[in-house]
């Protein structure tokens, strides 16, 4: 009783992590470039499905996503507002069940018979803090960039001790690099109906915290 009734602390703000390791081995197996690429738009338009659901049935600030990962930022304190009144057991569960079926439904669709599971998590950040949510998804999103373009280099060189600025120089070598995507890139920064694919750091870090979080 005592576990299961703990509760987001009402001064601090959160984020509720999602991910599955059965979809991201399902997304890294091997084949051709070009249908990687396929396999990555295809993925993500089920991501962008899946998040858009999820963010209008429990209303969080916004949501980031990419591979087998959603990240659902919660940046307002307001009680009323709180899902289950804060009891994390229900928040977490609740939303891991519901983006397990959205998944399931999707990936039907695609006729992909996968089993997998989704582990939630979450962490909160201090009082006086709200800035370090972005920082925390930049730090998430940077990883999307690394490890997608180091995905995609392989197709090309096996060597794996080039650094990523290095990684991205080399690419515009090949003609196919033309294909790889922001979306693919970057992942999805999801608020309310609208979706950018953009990396955080482009712009001022006042101004894409007022953009995603503030406003």
């Amino acid at each position: 009783d005592r576990y299961n009734n703990k509760t987001f602390n009402f001064y601090k703000t959160h984020v509720i992590s999602l991910k599955s390791k059965e979809i991201l081995r399902f997304l890294n197996v091997k084949n051709t470039f070009l249908q990687k690429i396929k396999e990555f738009k295809i993925h993500n338009e089920m991501l962008l499905s899946v998040s858009q659901k999820l963010h209008r049935k429990f209303n969080p600030t916004f949501i980031y996503c990419f591979n087998d990962e959603i990240h659902l930022v919660f940046a307002e304190t307001d009680l009323d507002k709180e899902l289950y009144n804060g009891n994390i057991n229900k928040t977490c569960s609740s939303i891991a069940t519901f983006a397990s079926v959205l998944f399931t439904k999707e990936f039907l669709k695609q006729d992909i018979d996968l089993d997998f599971t989704i582990i939630p998590k979450y962490v909160e950040f201090n009082e006086g803090e709200t800035y370090e949510i972005l920082n925390y998804i930049i730090w998430r999103q940077n990883d999307c960039l690394r490890n997608n373009l180091s995905t995609l280099f392989r197709y090309f060189e096996k060597d794996d001790n080039v650094k990523l600025p290095e990684i991205a120089h080399k690419l515009t070598n090949y003609e196919e690099s033309k294909f790889i995507t922001e979306q693919i890139l970057y992942g999805n920064l999801v608020k309310n109906e609208e979706c950018v694919h953009t990396h955080l750091t482009n712009e001022p870090f006042n101004k894409m915290f007022n953009k995603f979080i503030n406003n």
